[in-house]
């Protein structure tokens, strides 16, 4: 019934990241749809691209300065979840995950600090 953990997901989105959980091809246009979306928190804080129309551009590595972020966020409002996830790559060809779920009657407070966890895991990776 729709139950998952930061580990599953973080997990998931290694195994995306290194291409392995399905053919290079497949994971790249996983990435590359959801470099498109911007419905989660990581991101927002961070030096990121353009939004990626994943029908049209490919997936590269981004101008320095920059970083490209594919995640899925969202919300269950009844029951108070906030999360988000995504694979981050950086100029240089790195990537990192970030799996992030939370539980809380406040969702803006959650949001602001998914963003804050964004922005610094970013510093120390870049």
């Amino acid at each position: 019934p729709n139950a998952t953990t930061a580990a599953d997901l973080g997990v998931l989105m290694e195994k995306i990241a290194a291409e392995t959980i399905a053919s290079p091809a497949s994971c790249q246009k996983i990435m590359q749809i959801m470099a498109g979306q911007r419905l989660g928190r990581l991101h927002v804080l961070l030096p990121t691209t353009e939004r990626l129309n994943p029908y049209e551009d490919s997936l590269r590595p981004p101008a320095a300065g920059k970083i490209v972020v594919a995640s899925k966020g969202g919300s269950r409002e009844s029951e108070g979840a906030v999360h988000d996830t995504g694979i981050f790559i950086l100029p240089d060809g790195r990537r990192y995950v970030m799996a992030v779920c939370s539980k809380t009657p406040n969702k803006a407070k959650a949001g602001y600090l998914i963003q804050q966890m964004g922005l610094a895991v970013y510093e120390a990776m870049k």
